[in-house]
């Protein structure tokens, strides 16, 4: 079977790409034999990063038999994900039976309740990308699959802002906003798990690897250095060399290199405007 190279872009996901190309499951991607690389690269197919690259078989057709001159009926209902969103108050207490009203892509209104534990359980169309949650008093946009890396700042502060560590919008700029939402985590991380922090509000190794493991389940941070502006100093290094650092590992986001670029506004780095976050 002859299969298609793809390099994944910003925003997508194996059951979207298996879609646009005509197959029935994401696993006739991910189990190729011609993927075996990207399957070590990436053992969690749920989180997959722009710039992989995949192999894409051509799709099957499929067969069906039924009797001449008589009318038989297909149904297609479409390719669906599920989604698992946890709300928690400002104290950190899990939302339990807590009512909320939600919009799905501009759609009418729904309302529903958490369960037990303060989880929404949604299923949703592969083609849903906005999420819209109206609960105890607050509003929350959700952006599904535009999540970078870790590695990446941008990565960084929307992970941060889904486990409540608010560091702003998601710009690719870390500033003093961005450094208060990872001191916060690491804070909690350092008193409840043990976290060894040697600089506070830093992007160390070992709080992204934690960052990872708590938000995405499993450690994706290899040895790169972060991607990304920073505009604060790591304390006895110099902004220029952080920078520079940044700079050498460029490639880690390519899909985002244009915003990571972009000139910080004369007034100052704007990094509370309020934005949906991405998922």
């Amino acid at each position: 079977m002859s299969t298609v190279k793809h390099i994944v872009e910003q925003g997508e996901y194996l059951s979207l790409i298996a879609l646009n190309y005509g197959l029935a499951s994401w696993r006739d991607i991910y189990d190729h034999p011609d993927n075996a690389e990207f399957r070590r690269l990436r053992p969690d197919p749920n989180l997959i990063y722009p710039g992989d690259v995949v192999f894409v078989p051509s799709p099957e057709q499929a067969e069906y038999e039924g009797a001449t001159e008589q009318r038989h009926r297909f149904r297609h209902t479409g390719p669906r994900r599920s989604v698992r969103i946890y709300f928690k108050d400002l104290f950190g207490e899990s939302l339990i039976n807590e009512p909320y009203r939600l919009k799905l892509d501009g759609q009418d209104w729904t309302e529903d309740q958490t369960d037990g534990e303060g989880m929404v359980y949604l299923e949703v169309p592969m083609s849903c990308r906005h999420a819209k949650f109206e609960i105890a008093g607050y509003e929350h946009d959700f952006m599904f699959s535009q999540l970078d890396p870790v590695t990446t700042v941008s990565g960084i502060q929307a992970r941060l802002n889904h486990l409540g560590y608010w560091c702003g919008r998601v710009d690719g700029i870390y500033g003093p906003l961005t450094a208060g939402g990872m001191e916060q985590f690491q804070r909690y991380e350092h008193e409840t798990n043990g976290l060894e922090v040697s600089s506070w509000g830093w992007p160390e190794k070992p709080s992204l690897q934690r960052l990872s493991l708590v938000h995405d389940g499993i450690d994706a941070v290899g040895d790169e250095p972060v991607s990304g502006r920073f505009i604060i100093d790591q304390p006895g290094v110099s902004s220029e060399q952080v920078q520079a650092d940044a700079d050498d590992s460029s490639d880690a986001d390519n899909a985002h290199e244009a915003d990571v670029e972009e000139p910080i506004d004369e007034h100052g780095p704007q990094e509370d405007e309020d934005e949906p976050d991405p998922v």
